[in-house]
């Protein structure tokens, strides 16, 4: 729906979207300009926009169990962020977690820039018919270059992504799980890690995102497998990793 006004130098308007349907999924949603005073726009690179969004769909329920063994990532209900269009969350088949698998996803911080963020989404969770205890659990390995301080953290939320809340942040030499090398890594059996994060304070929710945010300081290669959520577990040692 197009929206035409008149605007002094400076200032601004907002404009609300109708309701649309879409479906579940990584979708673009792109705005742009045209006909500034009635006349042609000659500055194309400052008068257009484009922003992802995803939709989730209906939460499912714990416990979720994810080795990353299917092709076809990013997989019905996830969602990968990449906001530099670069190098992103993949599905690689040269490694996985101790080695129980070859599939795992990797964000290549050996070639990524300093500072370059990049997400991905678990489905939406219902965590309402769960008991007592929940925990989310995964594989990861990394290695630094040298001295670098890649960053992994978890978060989630409750309000369809308007907020975060941080569960865990790892990064450097608390993260790694093996040497530094200047070699492109990829880990072997013994160079992973199993960490645990309690979710117990969320299992009253029935709508409940989780993210995995990666951050590039030009080190090396993250790795992670294994991805579960469980609501049941027992005889399970909570390890604190918020940092």
């Amino acid at each position: 729906m197009p929206w035409s006004g008149s605007l002094a130098t400076n200032a601004t308007a907002t404009f609300t979207f109708p309701a649309a349907t879409t479906t579940v999924g990584t979708h673009t949603i792109v705005s742009w300009t045209s006909e500034p005073n009635g006349d042609d726009d000659w500055f194309l690179n400052n008068s257009r926009k484009s922003k992802k969004f995803s939709i989730f769909g209906t939460p499912g329920t714990a416990p979720l169990a994810e080795g990353f063994s299917a092709t076809g990532w990013p997989y019905n209900g996830w969602a990968l962020d990449n906001p530099d269009n670069a190098y992103a969350w993949e599905r690689v088949t040269n490694a996985g977690g101790f080695s129980s698998s070859g599939q795992a996803l990797r964000i290549n911080f050996f070639n990524s820039p300093s500072g370059q963020i990049d997400d991905f989404y678990l489905p939406a969770m219902d965590l309402t018919t769960a008991n007592n205890a929940g925990y989310l659990y995964f594989d990861v390995a990394y290695a630094q270059y040298q001295t670098e301080n890649d960053r992994l953290q978890v978060h989630v939320s409750t309000n369809c992504g308007s907020t975060w809340t941080q569960l865990y942040n790892k990064q450097g030499s608390t993260l790694k799980t093996a040497p530094a090398t200047t070699s492109n890594f990829t880990p072997s059996a013994s160079q992973w890690r199993k960490d645990t994060v309690s979710i117990t304070s969320y299992l009253n929710n029935s709508n409940v995102l989780f993210r995995f945010r990666g951050t590039s300081n030009y080190g090396n290669n993250l790795f992670v497998d294994n991805i579960n959520i469980n609501t049941t577990m027992v005889g399970v040692e909570e390890i604190n990793n918020v940092a």
